[in-house]
């Protein structure tokens, strides 16, 4: 007995339905995975644009692929789009930096490690050009402003590290001077005591500008060693014509390092 036909099937819509149109067909996707790709650089920025082909369309791709080899070959270095910011506001050997933690094969941009110094990629329409070059120059004078602004503070901090050091060396000379004083003179272990424990306060009190100038003023570190130096040679005096000479020694070279402060901040 033969099998009745199916019925054709019945779909209710409303009376303004309109069937859901297909991207893919719209915009000429085939839809199929992609296998191929083409790489476009881009003429003004040479930003990289991949396109995408799937197995039955290689003979797209290669036409695609000779259409913008021209354009590729004349293509300039890739304008950088990341990074920059910090090269823009602190100065330190960056590129030092960066070939510490990049791969071995980074080599560092021919526009340069500073965002300040890549060219615009954007292309403003006229009406707009002047209140982009409006902006540039805000930008730049606020930069400029806030360097000034960085180069004081690091002066002020210098010369109070430079003041600071020259006190405390100083200070730990009298301390020292009166101390091996009293040894010579064979004063009382009560006195002595005292006084040793005044230099050890005062020998703390160097430690600190000793190593601010080491950090903010470099220059004068030999001359701040030599101070240093000069007076722990007091320590141990065998004699008062020693120590007088030992202290005179001191005070010489804490001379030296304040006379050698104003060539730094001239």
């Amino acid at each position: 007995m033969p099998l009745r036909p199916l019925p054709e099937p019945v779909v209710h819509v409303g009376p303004g339905y309109v069937p859901p149109v297909d991207v893919r067909n719209e915009r000429q996707i085939c839809g199929a995975d992609s296998h191929h790709k083409v790489l476009e650089l881009d003429p003004r920025t040479g930003w990289v644009l991949p396109h995408w082909f799937c197995k039955r369309h290689v003979d797209h791709a290669e036409r695609v692929a000779e259409q913008v080899r021209e354009q590729n070959a004349a293509a300039p270095e890739p304008i950088p789009n990341r990074g920059g910011l910090l090269p823009a506001y602190f100065k330190v050997p960056w590129e030092d930096v960066y070939r510490h933690y990049a791969p071995a094969n980074w080599k560092p941009p021919s526009y340069g490690l500073s965002a300040d110094d890549w060219p615009d990629p954007g292309n403003p329409p006229p009406a707009l050009l002047g209140a982009v070059v409006a902006g540039v120059i805000q930008h730049r004078t606020a930069r400029t402003t806030r360097a000034e602004a960085r180069d004081d503070h690091r002066r002020d901090k210098e010369l109070e590290a430079v003041t600071a050091f020259a006190a405390a060396v100083a200070g730990h000379r009298r301390t020292m001077a009166v101390r091996e004083g009293l040894q010579l003179d064979g004063a009382s272990d009560e006195a002595f005591a005292e006084a040793r424990a005044a230099s050890h306060t005062s020998r703390s009190a160097i430690e600190a500008p000793k190593v601010l100038v080491s950090i903010l003023v470099p220059s004068l570190t030999p001359a701040a060693e030599e101070a240093m130096r000069a007076v722990l040679a007091l320590r141990g005096a065998t004699d008062k014509a020693t120590l007088d000479a030992l202290r005179e020694d001191a005070i010489t070279a804490a001379d030296r390092f304040v006379t050698a402060a104003p060539r730094h901040f001239a």
